[in-house]
């Protein structure tokens, strides 16, 4: 947690506030208006933005900084535009670090600092730490990936890392909720980093919402609403970094827009580190590291076009902002972070293809068949709760065709038959899946009732 701050009580003044460079200045730029452009400041909703401005009046004016930021809060709560309510959901941040930072050397201690406190898989602290400053400096880019942390089963470190960047990112709020009507106003008024547990229970039926954050992660996202008696419309911007955590997999269309972190229990042999009052100094300083670099560092990183090399399309919209953020580190961090996203990308896929293979086994047990119409497996895997085929391309089903793609890779194809059907159609027989079950979900013993286990997991049966 940051330090309180003792400020100063700002003074009340018949003037302007008066600058120690205004006299020698009044000749060579009687034009430049101090107080006009702390009235600008103080419209401005980014942090980023907000600090370089008043970097600009220091060098400027001659002020110092503490002076500038207190007549900024004076005039904010003047105007009553310090935030929506008198206690506002975000927290105050700390002051960026004093000197500049070396890029490598602030990724490298990141992704240290955070390996400390959680089991990962490959590499996926250099991601969460290129994320976490990602998350001071999203305006600059057009697309803000979601990270998102998901896990099979509960106790897995999911929220933990929600822990962890929540004492790095800038302007968090996190809840384990929001409501429809709420969301897009926090995200309009505060412009926060929004770090989201349990988003099972959070999405669960509320396609709204669900609509309100895909939206919000391309720049200029909008969710427009009426309002008032005369139901004026008004759009709210929900253009903001998320963080989200989630047992079992996501939505298609949030993967989509998600770097995905697949999380697993980790065994009695590994040990972590817990939270507390040495891990808050340690964050703090790193913190205040990262809002410096992201001042030094934002004008260039607008400029940079990273080679994607092997990622396309959405996958390579959600990866560029890191890949750019990256290059700007230098040293060999491109290419460690390159290592990474290509090794979670490749448990993404493997993950999907060994889920449709536990979930032709639960069909299959199910309806209790030697042989299933490749249509009617398709039905069962859209209908069943909290799996990803309802949604599976570009928010469509699962149809035919992608289930035997993915099938294939196993070597199990359809043949043509009548299974309560007058013309031959595509058939799959239980016998050419059951040595690729075995392979991938060994009984515990043979003959043992227990082949259909699923390994511990609470979802409906089909």
């Amino acid at each position: 947690m940051s330090p309180q701050r003792k400020e100063a009580v700002p003074q009340q003044r018949d003037g302007p506030l008066e600058t120690k460079n205004q006299h020698q200045d009044d000749s060579t730029d009687s034009a430049w208006d101090l107080d006009y452009e702390l009235d600008q400041v103080a419209n401005i909703a980014s942090p980023l933005e907000e600090e370089q401005d008043l970097r600009r009046l220091k060098d400027k004016s001659g002020l110092p900084l503490e002076v500038l930021r207190r007549e900024l809060k004076h005039r904010r709560g003047r105007s009553g535009n310090e935030g929506s309510s008198p206690v506002s959901l975000v927290p105050e941040e700390p002051e960026p670090e004093s000197e500049p930072v070396g890029g490598i050397e602030l990724a490298e201690s990141l992704a240290t600092e955070i390996r400390r406190y959680l089991v990962l898989p490959f590499d996926a602290e250099l991601v969460i730490a290129t994320w976490a400053l990602f998350s001071h400096t999203f305006e600059v880019f057009r697309h803000a990936p979601y990270l998102a942390v998901i896990s099979p089963i509960k106790g897995c470190g999911k929220s933990t890392v929600l822990d962890v960047l929540e004492n790095l990112v800038p302007r968090r709020i996190k809840a384990e909720g929001f409501s429809a009507a709420s969301i897009y106003r926090v995200i309009d008024k505060e412009r926060p980093t929004l770090l989201i547990d349990e988003l099972d229970a959070f999405l669960k039926g509320n396609d709204k919402l669900r609509g309100i954050l895909n939206s919000g992660y391309q720049k200029g996202g909008r969710y427009v609403c009426v309002q008032g008696e005369d139901h004026e419309p008004k759009a709210f911007t929900t253009w903001a970094p998320k963080a989200v955590a989630k047992i079992g997999e996501l939505p298609a269309t949030l993967d989509d827009r998600s770097i995905v972190i697949r999380m697993e229990r980790k065994v009695p042999t590994e040990a972590v580190a817990s939270l507390g009052p040495t891990s808050d100094a340690a964050f703090l300083g790193l913190k205040r590291r990262c809002i410096r670099w992201a001042i030094d560092h934002r004008d260039s990183l607008a400029e940079r076009n990273p080679d994607m090399g092997d990622f396309h399309n959405r996958q390579a919209d959600r990866w560029r902002p890191l890949f750019a953020i990256a290059e700007e580190i230098g040293g060999p961090w491109p290419d460690m972070l390159r290592g990474a996203a290509s090794e979670l990308e490749n448990r993404g896929e493997r993950s999907y293809a060994l889920d449709l293979l536990e979930d032709t086994r639960e069909i299959f047990d199910a309806k209790g068949d030697s042989c299933l119409r490749s249509d009617d497996i398709v039905q069962a895997l859209i209908a069943a709760p909290d799996r990803p085929w309802a949604e599976w391309s570009k928010g469509r089903p699962i149809t035919p065709h992608a289930l035997a793609k993915m099938l294939r890779g196993f070597g199990i194809k359809a043949e043509r038959g009548r299974v309560g059907t007058k013309n031959p159609v595509s058939v799959y027989a239980r016998a050419s899946f059951e040595p690729v079950w075995e392979r991938y979900f060994p009984s515990p013993a043979r003959g043992d009732k227990g082949a259909s286990d699923t390994s511990g997991t609470d979802r409906e049966p089909f």
